[in-house]
């Protein structure tokens, strides 16, 4: 039987307020908070997870284990949009840049439902996404 693990790291500190924080800043602000409590796995009294370099990239690879589904999957998702949030965009799109293709795009998967269901704003990530993608649609034989 798996075990379902979470894993938000030992370097842990409590934002006390998230009003003041602008999408894709460090930090969790209003309106990510709203799509992280609304449809995956995270409460707003959490404790806010810090990540050192080798612990997002230890996060982020971990989306590409094949062997993740139902709740494992879904708890590996909120992990990355938690992790998207906590850092910032411009700090996880530098970090995903150095990942695998396979692992881009586990992570850029679990990125796409929230962007589809809300207006945020990690413009870097995105832009990482969108290649993608374009990359993807060049593989298969469609036109742009």
């Amino acid at each position: 039987m798996k075990k379902l693990q979470l894993v938000f790291l030992p370097s842990l500190t409590v934002l006390s307020s998230c009003a003041s924080i602008k999408d894709g800043a460090p930090g969790i602000s209003n309106a990510e908070m709203n799509a992280l409590t609304e449809n995956f796995y995270w409460k707003q009294e959490y404790e806010i997870p810090t990540y050192g370099q080798g612990e997002l990239e230890k996060l982020m690879d971990r989306s590409a284990d094949p062997t993740l589904d139902g709740e494992y999957s879904e708890g590996q998702t909120t992990a990355i949009l938690v992790a998207l949030a906590t850092v910032g965009d411009e700090r996880f799109a530098e970090t995903l840049a150095t990942r695998s293709h396979e692992v881009q795009g586990a992570v850029l998967r679990s990125c796409r439902f929230m962007w589809r269901t809300y207006p945020l704003d990690h413009p870097k990530t995105q832009a990482i996404a969108a290649e993608i993608q374009e990359g993807e649609q060049d593989v298969h034989g469609n036109t742009h």
